[in-house]
């Protein structure tokens, strides 16, 4: 109780001089010490300082409050001041107070705006503060939001920190500093979203031994890759993903040795959708002079094997120039696929191994230099295609990879000779490839530099089969790749859409030059047929496909069943009725331009024999006309044209021609005809029309039936699914007697023929397949031979 009574008037005593202050507050000449303040503050800096207005702040410390300070440089840094600050608070000692010269307790610095300039003499605007600060005992200083320029001169750089927090604050007797900063770096002629923040601590001992005055930390948080290219460069690299790093350095604030560890997470190219590339964890080794504005940085892993890469930085603060170098040793290639296919690069699944020896470098004032070694290459491509090289070497100059001479294996008798320079996007390439026994579909298929070769009309045909020769690839910038080159086919497999059948055993040649495509000299089976011909592709021609074929043997059955995808297959009745589908032209088709030779050594079809059958064909989308159309039958000789219509759902087909010295049993027949149909299966029957007209020589109708000439015309179809055949202009001749008359098939399907000679009259009958004729009634004598006998 003594106590607390001791105590009470001391509280008492303390509670009235706080309510006297704050009543004195308001009257306190805040003016008067801010005057002080400012005049300590110039002899601090050793710079002109202008205060806008002084108020006085009691809690939580008595301080003061300058507003719109302007700390003024020295006249080598140019007109704009060192600092702009809207609120400096200044705390001061108490006892103070009553002072000529108030003693700081510290400075915070709100909001400021601050210019570091390197002046035209090579030193720094802050320099000499440096300097006063080891000569006089400055107290804390802190600065909150700061905007931090950096200029040349006059010339203000692109370069600056927004939203930093720096605190100085001197540490004992020795003369010590600790540094603490945290902002964000950006650019002024863009905004920053990515970058993360950069946060350090460093402790300066400007008085210590000479070798590493300075200590700094420094963490950089997560930042995307897009913005630290952005930051450097001012673009976008391509280059996605995410960086965090911790550096340590040591040295002098112009020379400082650092070490460190980064991660590169989510590494991918900008278009690549996830998953992307695992982390990568970094080593980091480098110095910093400041004097000169050099960088030096080395990152190494040893993920996947031996690698670092060397950068080097100089002029950053003003036109930066950079240069990186990378080296490998026993670097295994898989990851590097990896990271390739989120770059955009197409190289689908392929898979690669193998170790990767040797150094690259780049710089934009030099380009690419280099050179590589890959050892124990083993690629596995889309198509299954497996090859590997013992050694694989590439020589790098500026953007042109030379590949030296190197020899491919596939398995037994399946080799490649790769050769040539390959340049980078956006410049050309000069390759070289000689095969031995590839296979063609699986060195046709991404990512193999042959790929491209897929898309031609023939080979991207091709199923199966081996080739062997030489390609050569030329591309010039700005221009497209050009392919020329010979392959020799081996037993290849093709299927073509219009054919139901593949093409089997193909051999031939194929040569390729400016997009255009042929086959040469190809012999291959359809089915049970042999066929050989050839085949070529211009792209610049109105019809860019020409086919020649030939055929043994070939009978109709077999035409029609090759040709089944090019027909629609007939549909029910309740289908068409009810139109539950709709046909449509197959998507390859309306395009279709070609033209093609036919020749058929022997052709069955609708029970005839025909031989030596030749054909030139024009073919454009749904339409198909053959000129020239020849053939011998029955020891004569046909010429015509077919034409063909293929839209569905109703095919229509056009024959015409004319015969001469076609036997039929003991007679020659010569004439013309047209026949006409369209539908598909048995509606080819059934809608057949035919016309025409004949002559024959020596034609004898039945045993007692004989004439020396014949002629008229014929007209024939199919009624209620039976044929019909009408005659009409007949004109038979047995001198010196000559018959006219006509004929009709009747409901039975017999052919019946009525024939007049004067008052004569003569009727003859029989079926039509085999046509085979009898007399059924004479009211007159027959025609009789020169010996008496009728005919």
């Amino acid at each position: 109780m003594k106590v607390r009574r001791s105590l009470w008037p001391w509280g008492v005593s303390a509670a009235l001089l706080i309510a006297a202050a704050l009543v004195l507050a308001p009257y306190f000449d805040a003016g008067r010490y801010g005057e002080r303040i400012r005049s300590s503050l110039e002899a601090a800096l050793g710079r002109r300082v202008e205060v806008g207005q002084t108020r006085f702040r009691l809690f939580p410390g008595p301080g003061f409050i300058l507003e719109n300070v302007v700390i003024h440089d020295i006249p080598e840094a140019g007109l704009e001041p060192l600092a702009y600050v809207p609120a400096l608070r200044a705390d001061i000692r108490l006892r103070a107070l009553w002072a000529r010269r108030p003693q700081l307790a510290g400075l915070r610095l709100t909001e400021p705006s601050v210019n570091l300039v390197k002046t035209r003499t090579g030193q720094w605007n802050f320099q000499d503060l440096l300097a006063r600060a080891v000569a006089a005992k400055l107290p804390k200083i802190s600065v909150g939001r700061a905007r931090i320029y950096l200029k040349f001169g006059d010339v203000k750089s692109v370069y600056r920190f927004s939203d930093a927090a720096v605190t100085l604050e001197p540490l004992g007797p020795a003369n010590a500093f600790r540094l603490q900063f945290d902002g964000v770096p950006s650019r002024t002629d863009r905004p920053s979203h990515g970058f993360g923040r950069i946060t350090g601590e460093s402790v300066w001992r400007p008085l210590s031994r000479p070798g590493a005055p300075l200590q700094l930390s420094l963490r950089v948080d997560r930042s995307e890759l897009a913005e630290i290219s952005f930051l450097l460069y001012g673009y976008d690299s391509g280059w996605h993903g995410h960086v965090t790093a911790n550096l340590w350095a040591s040295g002098s604030l112009t020379q400082l040795e650092f070490r460190g560890k980064a991660t590169v997470d989510d590494l991918h190219w900008w278009d690549a959708m996830p998953p992307y590339a695992e982390a990568i964890p970094l080593t980091l080794t480098g110095r910093l002079d400041t004097e000169t504005q050099r960088v030096e940085l080395e990152a190494s892993s040893r993920l996947a094997g031996a690698v670092s890469v060397r950068w080097r930085l100089s002029n950053y603060l003003r036109r930066p120039r950079w240069a990186l170098v990378a080296s490998a040793e026993g670097l295994e290639v898989g990851p590097l696929i990896s990271i390739a296919r989120r770059a955009g690069a197409a190289v689908g699944e392929l898979k690669v191994e193998g170790r990767l020896a040797g150094a690259v470098g780049y710089s934009p004032e030099i380009g690419w230099q280099g050179r590589l070694l890959l050892e124990g290459g083993r690629w596995t491509g889309d198509g299954g295609l497996v090859m590997t090289a013992p050694q694989l070497e590439l020589t790098l100059n500026q953007a042109t990879f030379q590949i030296l001479p190197s020899t491919l294996r596939a398995g037994p008798g399946q080799t490649a000779v790769i050769q040539g320079t390959v340049m980078l996007p956006g410049f050309g390439t000069d390759l070289r490839i000689t095969a031995s026994g590839l296979s063609v579909a699986q060195s046709l298929a991404p990512p193999s530099p042959l790929a491209a070769l897929a898309q031609l009309p023939l080979l991207s045909r091709i199923e199966q089969g081996t080739w062997s020769g030489t390609l050569h690839r030329r591309r010039d910038p700005g221009n497209a790749a050009v392919w020329s080159g010979t392959m020799e086919l081996k037993d290849a497999r093709m299927s073509l859409p219009a054919l139901a059948s593949p093409i089997e055993e193909l051999t031939g040649r194929i040569v390729i030059g400016h997009g255009a495509v042929r086959l040469e000299r190809a012999r291959a089976r359809l089915g049970e047929q042999e066929i050989h011909g050839s085949y070529s592709f211009q792209p610049d021609r109105p019809r860019p496909h020409h086919f020649r074929a030939r055929f043994g043997e070939l009978t109709g059955a077999e035409l029609e069943r090759f040709l089944a995808p090019l027909f629609p297959q007939p549909r029910g009745l309740l289908a068409r009725a009810l139109r539950l589908t709709r046909e449509r032209l197959p998507p390859w088709l309306r395009p279709w331009r070609a033209t093609a030779e036919i020749e058929v050594g022997s052709l069955r079809l609708a029970g005839a024999e025909f031989q030596n059958v030749r054909a030139r064909a024009f073919w454009d989308g749904d339409r198909v006309e053959i000129t020239s159309l020849s053939a011998h039958v029955e020891q004569g000789k046909f010429e015509g044209y077919l034409r063909a219509g293929l839209s569905p759902p109703r095919p229509s087909l056009e024959v015409g021609g004319r015969f001469q010295g076609v036997r039929w049993h003991s007679a020659i027949l010569e004439g013309d005809g047209l026949l006409r149909t369209s539908g598909v299966g048995p509606e080819l029957l059934s809608n057949l029309v035919a016309t025409g007209s004949f002559q024959a020589q020596e034609l004898e109708l039945t045993a007692e039936a004989y004439f020396r000439t014949a002629s008229g015309c014929y007209d024939f179809a199919w009624r209620r699914g039976k044929p019909h055949l009408k005659l009409t202009c007949l004109r038979l001749a047995a001198p010196p007697e000559i018959w006219l008359g006509q004929g009709e098939t009747d409901r039975e399907g017999r052919l019946v023929v009525a024939l007049v000679r004067g008052r004569e009259q003569l009727r003859l009958s029989g079926p039509l397949s085999p046509l085979r004729l009898e007399i059924v009634s004479a009211q007159a004598t027959a025609p009789t031979s020169p010996d008496g006998t009728m005919r």
